[in-house]
């Protein structure tokens, strides 16, 4: 079975967010051609905005949009 995509789910600090960027690679070479997503905090999602080795940055926004039972 050949993995197509991958989906980080990060964190929603900064810090946290710059150190899981070190999975990206290893990730890369060992499922050659898959996608990868990340799902972040609105402000985490700058930090891997415009990285060529990630798909797409999906936002979950605790506090805002996603907040409460209709957001979730």
């Amino acid at each position: 079975m050949r993995v197509r995509s991958i989906l980080v789910i990060g964190f929603s600090r900064i810090g946290d967010t710059v150190l899981s960027t070190c999975v990206i690679d290893p990730l890369l070479r060992a499922f050659p051609g898959c996608s990868i997503r990340f799902l972040l905090s609105p402000l985490s999602a700058e930090v891997l905005r415009g990285d060529p080795r990630v798909e797409e940055v999906l936002i979950y926004d605790r506090s805002g949009r996603h907040s409460g039972l209709r957001g979730r």
